[in-house]
């Protein structure tokens, strides 16, 4: 269990550093997700417990103005793609609780791993409260830890059927392919994410562990050096 995670800005605006527990540190930051190398932590963005992007075209379903909203609801009722996604993607990625996203991503990547295809995966971890310059109110949110793909060999640089023959389903786009970190696919999360393939009774055990450990359980791990 984590309390306290508080994401911090640059001048530019970019999230570099946090305080995990107290202890500043550098974070890389994506659109989904953040990554604490000294920990070997990898944690979802969220807002009011559900994942949430900072991509600046997830800005008009996160925070829509009047304007945004119409365009929004007409682009669901014409079938309009924004980039290659249809309005009800978004809707359901940033619907999807920061506990089941990381259930799905935590089973997909042990599968990677177990493969020779991602980095090794240790336990994961729920954090009772995110601060975030994006956010107005602290979150709950969740992750796992994940050794750092830049400090091992290098790896395949696997294709959408080595992933698929390993058992997890590449996200739309294929930039988990076509973006490894040091040959490794590390990046699960897009608008339709990497998810593991035939495993939703265990996807949902492992979502519902994670949010009895929110409220008081005992199914992560603490912050520390990690081995993985």
């Amino acid at each position: 269990m984590i309390h306290r995670i508080e994401l911090m800005a640059d001048d530019r605006g970019g999230i570099t550093h946090a305080h995990i527990e107290g202890e500043e540190m550098p974070v890389q930051s994506g659109a989904w997700a953040f990554y604490a190398p000294l920990v070997k932590l990898k944690l979802s963005h969220a807002r009011e417990g559900r994942q949430t992007c900072l991509h600046r075209r997830a800005r008009r379903f996160v925070s829509p103005g009047p304007a945004q909203r119409v365009l929004n609801r007409v682009s669901a009722m014409t079938g309009r793609r924004i980039g290659p996604y249809l309005v009800e993607d978004w809707h359901r990625a940033l619907s999807t609780r920061a506990t089941r996203r990381t259930a799905e991503t935590w089973i997909a990547a042990r599968r990677l791993a177990q493969a020779g295809l991602g980095p090794g995966v240790g336990d994961p971890v729920v954090v009772q409260h995110l601060s975030a310059p994006y956010l107005a109110a602290s979150s709950v949110t969740a992750g796992f830890v994940q050794e750092n793909a830049l400090t091992l060999p290098p790896g395949p640089s696997p294709d959408a059927g080595a992933l698929r023959a390993a058992g997890v389903r590449p996200d739309r786009i294929e930039s988990c392919i076509r973006q490894p970190i040091n040959g490794y696919v590390t990046d699960l999360n897009s608008v339709v994410g990497v998810v593991p393939l035939d495993a939703e009774e265990e996807v949902a055990d492992l979502a519902a562990r994670l949010d009895a450990a929110l409220d008081g359980g005992d199914v992560t791990a603490s912050v520390g050096r990690n081995d993985v």
